[in-house]
């Protein structure tokens, strides 16, 4: 089990987590997939879309500079 599933399971385990907002679950159809979709998916779409780019923006300046991180 990798880390984030642990971390997300010790979450999930709080007495203080009672899961996601009601309103994180309500659907909205995406057109390009043609199916059903709730914000969580999408939030958490655009957050690994995110980091994704990131990283590439990471080894774009370490090429130009050498520079990594912040």
């Amino acid at each position: 089990m990798d880390k984030t599933t642990q971390l997300a399971n010790g979450i999930r385990g709080s007495p203080n987590f009672s899961g996601p907002p009601a309103h994180w679950q309500a659907p909205g159809y995406q057109p390009r997939w043609e199916e059903g979709v709730s914000p969580h998916m999408v939030m958490t779409h655009m957050l690994q879309e995110y980091g994704r780019r990131n990283g590439h923006a990471d080894f774009l300046r370490k090429g130009i500079d050498g520079t990594v991180g912040a």
